[in-house]
């Protein structure tokens, strides 16, 4: 078993921060803001990426769709805890396209979330909890203001966009959009001026969620992995959570050879 193991497994049985009354100095970490453009960016370009000690993406279809749903309604939908890079954690990248640029920022809580709007935002592929190559399709029905996991049903009915990737990700423009969803609404009912006003007003609202704005808490990159764990686990957010034991278990297959 390696020392880095035997020291995570001691700490995690000892009083933690001991000698600091149980708070958190403030150097050790930074609170920034992100939208979602900017991060969505830093993944596609490899500068945000997550540890080797993560977990798959293991959020259901449903999960992904209400996280959507949430941003458009301008709910809160959490925060993410970012770990400053640090060349003794080995990282893997988010998505199954390639990256330009060695990561800066590692994902320590929020994988889950990051991953789904990478998925539907860009449209691309990311590898789910048995390392395939995947697809999230997410529906959007302007008109009722209703968001839905893709099907064949919804394919057909010209009142729901299937894909919402189709007006996030920037490939067609909002106006073009917008005009082509009416066109194709029109051709199968009756479509009045106010009705046409509501549906380009939702479809534009959807198109911002772009500019969502996360809170970040980023952590300093000298903290050690078990003082990083712990952090995890005080703070870890709502969502698919891992308790300290699993994430030990996990630390234990990226340090101890023999044990993985």
């Amino acid at each position: 078993m390696s020392a880095t193991l035997r020291h995570l497994i001691e700490y995690s049985s000892v009083e933690r921060f001991s000698g600091s009354g149980g708070a958190l100095s403030t150097n050790k970490f930074t609170t920034i803001t992100f939208p979602i453009s900017t991060l969505l960016g830093q993944i596609k370009t490899g500068q945000i990426a997550l540890p080797e000690l993560q977990r798959p993406f293991v959020w259901e279809r449903s999960q992904v769709r209400d996280l959507l749903d949430s941003l458009y309604r301008g709910y809160p939908a959490g925060y993410f805890l970012l770990w400053q890079a640090n060349p003794d954690v080995k990282s893997v990248q988010i998505g199954v396209d390639g990256k330009q640029a060695e990561p800066s920022l590692l994902v320590v809580d929020g994988q889950q979330r990051l991953t789904s709007l990478y998925a539907v935002f860009h449209g691309v592929p990311v590898y789910d909890d048995k390392f395939q190559a995947t697809t999230i399709r997410i529906a959007f029905n302007p008109i009722s203001e209703r968001f839905e996991v893709s099907n064949t049903l919804i394919e057909r009915d010209p009142e729901w966009v299937a894909d919402v990737s189709a007006v996030l990700s920037g490939k067609q423009g909002g106006y073009a959009f917008i005009s082509t969803f009416l066109g194709r609404l029109k051709a199968g009912r009756e479509v009045d001026d106010d009705l046409v006003t509501r549906v380009a007003a939702n479809l534009s609202r959807l198109e911002s969620l772009t500019s969502y704005t996360f809170n970040a808490i980023q952590l300093s990159y000298d903290l050690p992995i078990e003082e990083v764990s712990e952090i995890f686990v005080r703070v870890n957010s709502k969502g698919t959570k891992l308790d300290q034991s699993e994430f030990i278990l996990t630390l234990m297959s990226v340090h101890w050879d023999k044990g993985r």
